[in-house]
């Protein structure tokens, strides 16, 4: 059977609902884990916390502004002031 986009992310959304979270989430952890891995490293345990921090301020922002470029900045800034 071929993989179901469409079910996997009706799964994935009430998930996120359980937790009071959105897609929008998992779009900002996405883009801080790659930015992240190409220019620091593995994410680690230790760190975890701090990004967990970063994704929800970055989500507050970015839902005042809806702008993709304003998104790839505030991943860059906040990644490179750890």
């Amino acid at each position: 059977m071929a993989f179901d986009l469409l079910d996997f992310t009706k799964k994935l959304e009430l998930q996120l609902d359980k937790e009071d979270l959105y897609i929008t989430h998992v779009y900002i952890a996405y883009k801080i884990m790659i930015y992240y891995e190409n220019n620091i490293g593995q994410i680690t345990e230790a760190v975890k916390p701090t990004l967990l921090e970063i994704i929800q301020e970055i989500y507050e922002i970015y839902t005042q502004n809806d702008d993709v470029e304003l998104l790839d900045s505030l991943v860059s800034q906040k990644i490179q002031s750890l």
